[in-house]
């Protein structure tokens, strides 16, 4: 059964132990699947890596706004949309408040820490998701539904130059499976927001818990081997 007071996080390098034993991120289990390209240069990784987690933190002080705030959905809207007026704010934070508008979502949670369960409550790995946001009005796109009031949805941020959405597809699986696991609230879709002159929106299909599950013991199971 696991137990939380047994996890611990090295953050200098970056790796997981629950229990004085080694546990994967959901990104490194995805990253098995899914390699970075080695020919990228070194500099090049961290450049946009060190660009992503200031991406990061420019959206959680918007997300902070709706969370914090008692304005309500419009109000606090309305307060973002003053904030991202100001000529010294980002592009990127612009077109994220637009998304947030467009599509009628609040901000619910961010930048938390889950764990993804086996059947027998085992930890098989640990993340953050960016973001999880409740659907304020029902938003349909060529007659099918994409939000849903009420709802919630997990989204996750992208600045890549080329967007791969089957590998971003499956670590939403498994923060939603996650998720659900740690909270009694159940996600109704997955997106990416990818952030690529302008932000665009891209819905991602559901997989079955039992196939994430399995999928990610035996993803758990090669990267306790490597290391």
């Amino acid at each position: 059964m696991f137990d939380r007071e047994k996890f611990r996080y090295d953050s200098v390098n970056h790796i997981g132990y629950y229990n004085g034993k080694i546990v994967p991120s959901v990104t490194q289990l995805v990253n098995i699947l899914y390699p970075l390209d080695d020919d990228i240069p070194e500099s090049r990784l961290k450049s946009a890596a060190e660009k992503g987690t200031q991406m990061h933190s420019k959206l959680e002080d918007i997300n902070q706004m709706f969370v914090e705030n008692n304005y309500g959905f419009y109000g606090n809207m309305k307060d973002a949309i003053d904030y991202v007026g100001d000529t010294l704010i980002s592009k990127e934070e612009k077109d994220y408040v637009s998304i947030l508008q467009a599509f009628q979502l609040e901000p619910h949670s961010f930048e938390q820490l889950v764990f993804l369960l086996d059947e027998n409550a085992n930890l098989i790995c640990y993340g953050h998701y960016d973001l999880v946001a409740k659907g304020k009005a029902d938003i349909s796109f060529d007659d099918e539904p994409l939000f849903i009031e009420d709802h919630l949805y997990l989204l996750d941020y992208k600045r890549t130059s080329l967007s791969n959405r089957i590998k971003t597809q499956l670590q939403l699986n498994i923060y939603k499976v996650a998720y659900e696991q740690m909270t009694s609230n159940q996600i109704s879709g997955l997106n990416e927001l990818w952030f690529n002159e302008g932000v665009k929106l891209l819905p991602l299909k559901l997989y079955e818990k039992d196939y994430v599950i399995e999928l990610c013991k035996r993803l758990a199971k090669s990267y306790v081997e490597r290391n």
